[in-house]
C-alpha cells in the first residue's frame, strides 16, 4: 500500500473516553465534540514485521485547520501518544510520536507482527475540552475488528498468573473497584501493581484510559454497555508488561 492510498484512508472519529482516574471517576456529560482528522504519511511500504517510518498529524474537521502545541494540552517531551491495535485485538502497541520541526506534524516508527489489519488512535487532548478525543485510522482492509465476547480475568504470562478482582459485575454507569492479585507458579503472592489501563471497546472504536491515583482505590465507571479488552500495564517492581483481560459491562 503505497502513501497515497493510505492518505486516503483518513477517518473521521469523534470519541467521548476516559484519559485519567478523575475522567474515569467521572465520566463527562455529552457535548458537542470538537471532531478531528488523523493524517498517517508513511514513508515506503508496510509490510509484516518491518519498521515503517511515519509521519502524523491532527486536523479539525471543520476548518481543516492543523492542531499545533498550543492547541494541545502539554504531554511528556511534546510527543502526540498513539494506540496501535490490530484488527483481532491481540497485538496492542502504545507509540509516542516525537514532534518534528514543523509544529503539529509529529514522527514515529510502527512495526507490525500480525498479517491483519490495523488501527491507530491518537490520545488527542486539546485544551479547555474536558475529555480527550481518539481520532483513528485504519492501515489496511478497513475491518470492525474481531473480537472474542467473553469475559476473561485471568492471565498466565512468564510464569505469573495475574487476575483482575472486581468488587461487583460491571454495570453501566455504576462506580466498581478494580484490584489486581498475581501469583507464581506455586499460589505465592507476587508483587504487581497496576500502572495503567487502556481499554479497547468491542465496537473497534471506543476508547477508555484509567489511572490510579497514589493511595487510592483504582475505581471506574463505565458509561457504555458492551464487552472491554482491558490492555493493563502492570509493573513488579523490576520491569512492565502488559496484560489483557476482557470484561463486560452490562446496562445498568
Amino acid at each position: 500500500m503505497n502513501r497515497t492510498q493510505l492518505a486516503a484512508l483518513t477517518l473521521l472519529c469523534s470519541l467521548t473516553a476516559c484519559a485519567s482516574y478523575h475522567e474515569a471517576m467521572h465520566p463527562a456529560k455529552k457535548k458537542e465534540e470538537t471532531q478531528l482528522y488523523l493524517t498517517l504519511l508513511p514513508v515506503g511500504d508496510i509490510a509484516l514485521n518491518k519498521a515503517t517510518e511515519i509521519d502524523t498529524k491532527l486536523t479539525q474537521i471543520k476548518t481543516r485547520a492543523l492542531i499545533t502545541s498550543k492547541d494541545m494540552d502539554s504531554t511528556e517531551g511534546g510527543a502526540l501518544p498513539l494506540i496501535a491495535l490490530d484488527s483481532s485485538f491481540t497485538d496492542f502497541q502504545t507509540i509516542p510520536a516525537a514532534p518534528t520541526k514543523v509544529d503539529g506534524l509529529y514522527h514515529f516508527s510502527f512495526t507490525p507482527h500480525l498479517r491483519n489489519s490495523y488501527r491507530i488512535w491518537a490520545y488527542a487532548a486539546l485544551k479547555g475540552a474536558g475529555a480527550p478525543e481518539y481520532p483513528f485510522k485504519d492501515i489496511g482492509t478497513h475491518t470492525s475488528g474481531n473480537f472474542n465476547r467473553t469475559e476473561q480475568l485471568s492471565q498466565t504470562l512468564n510464569g505469573t498468573t495475574y487476575t483482575l478482582k472486581l468488587e461487583s459485575p460491571l454495570k453501566r454507569f455504576n462506580e466498581d473497584t478494580l484490584a489486581l492479585e498475581a501469583k507464581d507458579a506455586q499460589g505465592n503472592p507476587v508483587p504487581a501493581t497496576i500502572k495503567n489501563i487502556t481499554g479497547i471497546y468491542d465496537d473497534y472504536r471506543t476508547v477508555i484510559r484509567i489511572t490510579p491515583e497514589s493511595g487510592k482505590d483504582l475505581t471506574y465507571v463505565p458509561d457504555k454497555e458492551g464487552y472491554i479488552k482491558l490492555f493493563t500495564r502492570i509493573s513488579d517492581g523490576s520491569r512492565e508488561t502488559v496484560v489483557a483481560f476482557t470484561v463486560s459491562v452490562a446496562r445498568d
